[in-house]
Parts: structure tokens; C-alpha cells; sequence
């Protein structure tokens, strides 16, 4: 199974790493953008009220209530529009099935089949630690001498994300989500992982892939 793969003894961290998928950046660029234009609406509307004290008062205070107002209204309608700005989201895709493929070849063994999956110069972000796929491989053989199984339990959700720009990290424009459980077992031992991957796909092969899951358990399993 891939996620066994991925599984470094002793490591455990929970940080991202700096090559995160390009569309959460657009997203963030995108709401700083809306914020500073309702803050600039804010300011001018201020300034077109009447001098008198009382007045001034009374009519910000309305312009407060109209402006929060809006802009619940506006960050609800920014959500729902931003797919459309950015790219779109598939719940199936070709790429997906390619996706899952990792994971269902990996943890029936065959790791030629599922080194052919990604592309020469591929690598990973395992739990923000960087590995080449044969680097991955030589993970994936020390658990399974350590006499460690693994099974596949179930996948939770899958997606795709499309980007209308590609990514200048990796230069893909596809990225699958996967979110699945995992159970590693030696003897009357077991655990079951949640499980993240990512994937940025580009020419039909795998180009990057990002992994965050809390290995404590499977270390315990190597010991």
C-alpha cells in the first residue's frame, strides 16, 4: 500500500511543505483583493456624510450596519464564483482513477507496476520531507521486511482540481485529492491511518505527490 511507502522511521511532523498546489495561493490573492476594495468603499462612503457631530454619528453607525451586511452577502457569492476564476473541481475524473491506482497497486506488492506510475523526475513531499520515487520504493521495501502488512481500508473522498493557470512550481494544471484509511499490522499489532495525497499530473504521469498522515503508530510497528 502507498502509504507505507512513505513512512520514514522517527519522523512524524505536521508542517506543509513550501510547494503547496498553486490554486490555494490564487484563492488568497483573491480575497485580499476583495477586502482592501470594501475597505476603500468604507472610507469614501465616510467621507460624503454630513460634518455635524450627531449626524456624522448616526449615519456611520448605518454605514457600518450596510457595509457587514454586504459583505457577508459578497463573501458568500466570492465562495460559490471563485471556482470559475480559478478553475473547477471534478468529483470523478481519469486522473483520479490514475490517482487511486498508487495506492491500490502499491499494497498488493507489485512495486514495478507502481514505480511506472510517475514520471522519472517525480518526487514527493512526505510529511514535508522530499523523496524520489526510488527513494519512496526502498521506504516501502524496509517496512515489508520488517514484516509489516498493509491493507487498503476505504476511500473517504477524491477529487480533482483544474486550474485555468498552471502551476510555476511543477508547471501541471491537474491535481488530485485523495483523503483514505490505512491499516498496517505485524503479528496481534495493528493501526489505521487516516491518509492525505495529493498529485499534480502532467503528460499522462505523476509529477509531484504530497503526503501528510501521523506516522507514531507505523513507527512503533518498525521498532
Amino acid at each position: 500500500y502507498y502509504v507505507i511507502n512513505k513512512s520514514k522511521i522517527g519522523k512524524n511532523t505536521q508542517s506543509l511543505s513550501n510547494e503547496a498546489p498553486f490554486s490555494f495561493n490564487i484563492l488568497l490573492i483573491n480575497q485580499l483583493k476583495y477586502k482592501f476594495t470594501l475597505l476603500l468603499k468604507v472610507l469614501l462612503i465616510y467621507l460624503t456624510i454630513p460634518k455635524t457631530t450627531k449626524m456624522k454619528k448616526i449615519l456611520f453607525s448605518a454605514v457600518i450596519a450596510m457595509t457587514l451586511f454586504a459583505a457577508c452577502k459578497d463573501a458568500n457569492q466570492t465562495t460559490s464564483t471563485t471556482p470559475a476564476n480559478t478553475g473547477y473541481t471534478l468529483d470523478s475524473s481519469a486522473n483520479i482513477d490514475y490517482a487511486k491506482q498508487t495506492l491500490i497497486i502499491c499494497s498488493k506488492g507489485d512495486l514495478d507496476a507502481y514505480k511506472s506510475l510517475y514520471a522519472d523526475t517525480a518526487y514527493f513531499w512526505d510529511n514535508a520531507s522530499k523523496e524520489t520515487v526510488q527513494e519512496n520504493v526502498d521506504i516501502f521495501k524496509a517496512i515489508q521486511a520488517k514484516g509489516i502488512t498493509m491493507k487498503l481500508d476505504t476511500f473517504y473522498n477524491a477529487f480533482e482540481t483544474v486550474n485555468n493557470v498552471a502551476d510555476p512550481s511543477t508547471g501541471a494544471v491537474n491535481f488530485t485529492h485523495i483523503y483514505c484509511s490505512l491499516t498496517f499490522s505485524k503479528g496481534d499489532k495493528k493501526v489505521t491511518i487516516p491518509f492525505y495525497q495529493a498529485n499534480a499530473l502532467k503528460g499522462g504521469k505523476i509529477i509531484r505527490e504530497w503526503d501528510y498522515y501521523d506516522a507514531s503508530g507505523l513507527n512503533e510497528l518498525m521498532k
